[in-house]
């Protein structure tokens, strides 16, 4: 029994070394028809997901988003703060809503920073001169 374990356990070692070999591919989903109906901060509970505006530095006029809680890997730690920021002000939001979408979003940012601590530490890192 403790050999089919073992087997097993190196089967399953292949598997992850094979997947981590990959390069992980993240598509975008489709952006959504009615985002100028949507109101901005609302959680949508439906596909988690939250309407937002933000200006860009080289424009002055503010533009809308659409932010899936499943593409979070796509966006910058800042402007997932922003978003937390953002929907927490809306009062149509729920207690428990903003709370679990922002302890989601705050945990990755939380995980993306303590791994880009670690590099270091990890690797040898050269510093530009």
């Amino acid at each position: 029994m403790l050999v089919c374990y073992i087997r097993e356990v190196g089967n399953i070692d292949v598997e992850i070394a094979s997947i981590m070999n990959r390069k992980p591919i993240v598509l975008p989903k489709e952006p959504r028809k009615d985002l100028d109906t949507m109101k901005l901060g609302r959680i949508r509970k439906k596909d988690w997901s939250v309407a937002f505006q933000i200006r860009e530095k080289t424009d002055a006029k503010f533009h809308r988003f659409f932010f899936y809680l499943s593409e979070k890997q796509l966006y910058s730690s800042s402007c997932l703060e922003y978003i937390v920021d953002f929907l927490s002000q809306n009062k149509a939001n729920s207690v428990a809503e903003k709370k679990c979408f922002s302890y989601m979003i705050n945990r990755y940012v939380l995980v993306r920073k303590t791994l880009l601590g670690l590099m270091s530490n990890l690797f040898k890192v050269k510093k530009r001169q």
